[in-house]
């Protein structure tokens, strides 16, 4: 039987620029790298983009046809960001190591605040196995994102409106009106 190690790793950065940022510079979090309560680069403010051929069918978000479901989201990034994770590593035998994380992170439109590290920190819990192999690890990792921190930012587009329903959310996206 093996040893327990812990790991941890943080990443906070900000861009200070008196215009907006462009998109190659801005900051995204997410995927198996980082926050991994997220897809690649999702952990990010998002832009909506109204699809007029979209036919929703989710009931559990709004009436059918409603004009918040008339689209996707894009992550463009952000000015600000905090990434952290800690990791417990147990050697289980041989190669074969498992191990549990607490990923936490969040991606602002603005520059990087610390007032922001608390309501809009999202969380993710989850385990892995790793198997050490002579030309690296391999990494499975399983992430469940916990159900706290505010919503991911929506950046309007106002020549493309796209509405939700004052005080609710979308799959955790937006609240509010355009």
């Amino acid at each position: 039987w093996g040893a327990c190690t812990v790991y941890g790793k943080r990443r906070i950065g900000t861009l200070l620029s008196s215009e907006t940022s462009p998109i190659t510079a801005r900051f995204f979090s997410g995927g198996g790298t980082f926050h991994r309560g997220f897809g690649s680069r999702q952990l990010s403010p998002q832009l909506p983009v109204p699809n007029n051929n979209a036919t929703p069918t989710n009931p559990l978000v709004g009436g059918i046809g409603t004009p918040q479901l008339n689209g996707t989201y894009v992550p463009v990034g952000g000015d600000g960001l905090w990434d952290s994770s800690i990791e417990l590593r147990y050697k289980i035998i041989g190669p074969l190591t498992v191990a549990v994380f607490l990923d936490a992170g969040f991606v602002s439109v603005g520059s990087f605040d610390f007032r922001d590290v608390g309501p809009r920190m999202q969380y993710a819990i989850g385990f892995g196995f790793r198997y050490n192999t002579i030309v690296g690890p391999i990494r499975l990792d399983f992430a469940y994102r916990l159900n706290h921190g505010g919503p991911l930012s929506i950046i309007s587009d106002p020549a493309h409106p796209v509405y939700a329903p004052a005080g609710s959310e979308c799959f955790g996206i937006g609240t509010g009106s355009t």
